[in-house]
């Protein structure tokens, strides 16, 4: 296993370095503000999503290097967690090959909207590269392997509490499959684990959501029976429905049933091994498509960040595992992810990395320089980005003060405003087509316009103040 968390590592790094962060989005460029310059435990204006990861990356300060190092381990993380779910059901060579040659076609084939949560945004997979070793810990306690396992389920559901969805269907399915005495008695450990680590960070997302009223409460109610079987089907047609998805799974399905076809010893029984995968996918789904908030969201394929990998792992490993255990095996999967990453986003290069990010982030980076304004505002999904690249080209130019954002999830720079640097009133760009939305945001946030806003180039600049 060691071998392939290395390999993993590198396959990360490079991906770090790489045409990947045309990927890159108002969410993910979230995490790196939060870390370089108003860290909060949880996203921004959320009592839900820990961040862990841009807490770990804080040290580092130059806005560049500070995305790459969270963008390498997020992709870490999006890698690895195939990987773990293997080493959990079927802990040998030939699973860890099966499971890296999937990551290749995930890379080359897989949809945007996968690869861009997996990598890049959501941050799913590192909550279940944290919780499903706990599963194992668990299986053999000890004291030190008790709390160790503990810590783990606690950091897992303080960066996603819906980790549980997966986690606790995915312990009943191994006893399920293998309902012995000790199975029984490790799977009864993980549910008492679980159930305190997800009591503990209820209350403390509870307490941060009381002492920030701007908080929205997440609606966590459930749905009508009714609509159940509905749901469930909207969660699996929106998630076929999106480009490439269907290549991809076809090419996922009829590998495994290749590998199926290839004589072999099996001895170990990986189609009954991996059904622990497929089992908890399955009660995950289920469990989602009868709770409100996704149904608000679209049936967005985030939600099914630990379903899918697990199925096409579990897909893979049965039927390659006990084909590929040749040592051979591991260096041509790392070779065929090694050829997926440089075909599907060129070889490591910071170059590329600088303009993949110009072009997604940084297109009004040059006006805004030029008009001297010292915030940026307006709808949320362009404004965090140009945020993060015009605080980038001021590093570069050796200007320390930060420029903040005005804008949905700003709450954590009011102070600024309010009782820092820009109490007494700035200047504040935004698009020039877009001044509607760019005075919502302002009078939402307490400020109100001087005069009448000016342009320079392709941005509107406000003068604005806190209100009286």
């Amino acid at each position: 296993m060691r071998v392939y968390l290395l390999g993993t590592a590198v396959a990360a790094a490079w991906l770090s370095v790489s045409r990947l962060h045309r990927l890159q989005s108002c969410d993910s460029l979230v995490f790196s503000l939060a870390s370089l310059y108003e860290w909060t435990p949880f996203f921004w204006e959320q009592d839900r999503v820990g961040m862990l990861l841009p807490l770990l990356v804080s040290p580092v300060r130059d806005p560049l290097a500070n995305l790459i190092v969270l963008t390498g381990l997020m992709s870490f993380c999006g890698l690895l967690a195939p990987l773990l779910f293997a080493r959990l059901v079927c802990p040998h060579a030939g699973a860890y090959a099966a499971v890296t040659a999937g990551n290749a076609l995930m890379v080359a084939l897989g949809p945007v909207v996968l690869q861009e949560n997996l990598y890049t945004t959501c941050v799913y997979p590192l909550a279940l590269c944290l919780a499903v070793p706990a599963v194992g810990l668990l299986d053999r306690p000890t004291a030190l392997r008790t709390l160790t396992a503990f810590g783990l389920l606690l950091l897992a559901h303080w960066v996603y509490l819906g980790a549980v969805l997966y986690v606790l269907p995915l312990a009943a399915g191994r006893w399920l499959v293998q309902p012995t005495r000790s199975r029984s008695w490790a799977a009864v450990r993980v549910g008492l684990a679980l159930a305190v680590s997800v009591g503990l960070m209820s209350i403390a997302g509870g307490e941060w959501r009381r002492r920030h009223p701007e908080i929205l409460n997440t609606p966590s109610g459930d749905l009508p029976l009714a609509d159940w079987p509905k749901n469930w089907l909207a969660f699996l047609t929106t998630l076929a429905a999106h480009d490439g998805f269907a290549v991809w799974a076809g090419v996922v399905a009829s590998a495994g049933v290749a590998g199926a076809m290839v004589p072999a010893r099996r001895v170990r029984g990986e189609w009954v091994a991996v059904l622990p995968l497929v089992f908890a996918a399955g009660v995950e789904l289920l469990l989602l498509g009868t709770r409100a908030w996704p149904a608000m969201n679209a049936y967005h394929p985030r939600y099914l960040l630990a379903a899918v990998p697990a199925v096409w792992a579990a897909v893979l490993v049965a039927g390659w595992g006990p084909v590929l255990r040749d040592r051979r095996a591991g260096w041509v999967a790392f070779a065929l992810l090694a050829a997926a990453i440089g075909w599907q986003y060129g070889p490591p290069s910071l170059a590329n990395v600088r303009a993949e990010l110009a072009a997604e982030a940084g297109k009004d980076t040059d006006d805004f320089l030029l008009s001297e304004a010292e915030a940026i505002g307006g709808e949320y999904m362009a404004t965090w980005p140009a945020v993060w690249h015009a605080n980038y080209a001021r590093h570069k130019l050796g200007l320390p003060t930060p420029v903040p954002g005005v804008t949905a999830k700003a709450s954590p720079w009011a102070w600024r405003w309010t009782t820092g640097e820009l109490r007494h009133g700035f200047r504040l760009a935004g698009p020039f087509d877009q001044q509607l939305q760019t005075r919502r945001w302002i009078a939402h946030h307490k400020l109100t316009v001087v005069g009448e806003p000016w342009q320079v180039g392709r941005l509107a600049v406000f003068t604005v103040r806190p209100a009286e």
